[in-house]
C-alpha cells in the first residue's frame, strides 16, 4: 500500500508496505537521503536450525547489507551495527513463543550515508515488513529522531500502544536538560502516532 504524505512532522517520510511479491512481507522506507527495503520470510520451519532452536520458542535471523552507492567507509561495521540495533528491538517485539521451532528471517538493503539514520530507517522498515508478513508481534517498534537544542534525541516507541510507550532512548551531542528530554519524548510520541495513523489509513 502506498501511503501519501499528510500534514504532520512525518511529511519527510515515505513508506510502502508490500513493495515486493518475492517475500512474505516487505516494506520500503525512505527518510530524506536514507532508504531501506526490508523483506521478511517466515516464521517457517528450518531443518538446518531445528537442533539449535529452543523447542518452545522461534528464532529470529537478521541480515543487513549496505547498497553499493552508500559512502560508508567501514561497511562491515555499519552492517553489523544495523543488525545489532534490529536484534535489540525486534528480538523483544517478536512473539517468539507463538512460533516454536520456526525461524523468521529479516533482510534489509540499506542506502544511507548516516549510520544513525540507517539504523532508524532499517528498524522502521523491518517492523512494517513484519506486520506485512503477519508475524506475531508483542510490540511495533518505530524509531524517530528529534532535534533538541544542540543535540538529537533518538527514541524508539511502541506504535501498537495508544500512548506510544518508550522502548529505548538515546541522546547524541550536547547534554540534554531533563525538561528538554521530556519535550523531545513528547514530540517523538506525536510523530509515531502520526506514522501509525498513516499505516492504519492505508490498511
Amino acid at each position: 500500500m502506498e501511503l501519501d504524505d499528510s500534514e504532520d512532522r512525518s511529511d519527510g517520510v515515505d513508506f510502502e508496505q508490500g513493495c515486493t511479491e518475492d517475500a512474505q512481507g516487505s516494506c520500503r522506507w525512505r527518510d530524506g537521503a536514507s532508504e531501506v527495503v526490508a523483506t521478511v520470510d517466515g516464521p517457517t520451519h528450518r531443518s538446518d536450525r531445528a537442533a539449535s532452536q529452543d523447542p518452545g520458542r522461534g528464532g529470529l535471523e537478521i541480515r543487513a547489507q549496505l547498497a553499493a552507492r552508500s559512502s560508508v567507509t567501514d561497511r562491515n561495521a555499519a552492517e553489523k551495527a544495523v543488525e545489532d540495533a534490529l536484534h535489540a528491538s525486534l528480538g523483544a517485539a517478536l512473539d517468539a513463543a507463538a512460533c516454536p521451532r520456526r525461524v523468521t528471517t529479516v533482510f534489509c538493503l540499506v542506502i544511507a550515508d548516516d549510520p544513525t539514520a540507517a539504523q532508524r530507517c532499517a528498524l522502521n522498515a523491518a517492523s512494517l515488513a513484519l506486520l506485512d508478513a503477519r508475524a506475531p508481534m508483542r510490540a511495533i517498534p518505530l524509531a524517530v529522531s528529534v532535534d533538541c537544542g544542540g543535540c538529537a534525541v533518538d527514541v524508539v516507541l511502541d506504535a501498537a500502544r495508544d500512548d506510544a510507550a518508550v522502548l529505548a532512548l538515546e541522546s547524541r551531542g550536547a547534554p540534554v536538560k531533563p525538561g528538554e528530554m521530556l519535550e523531545a519524548v513528547r514530540r517523538a510520541g506525536e510523530d509515531v502516532k502520526a506514522l501509525r495513523a498513516r499505516v492504519l489509513a492505508g490498511g
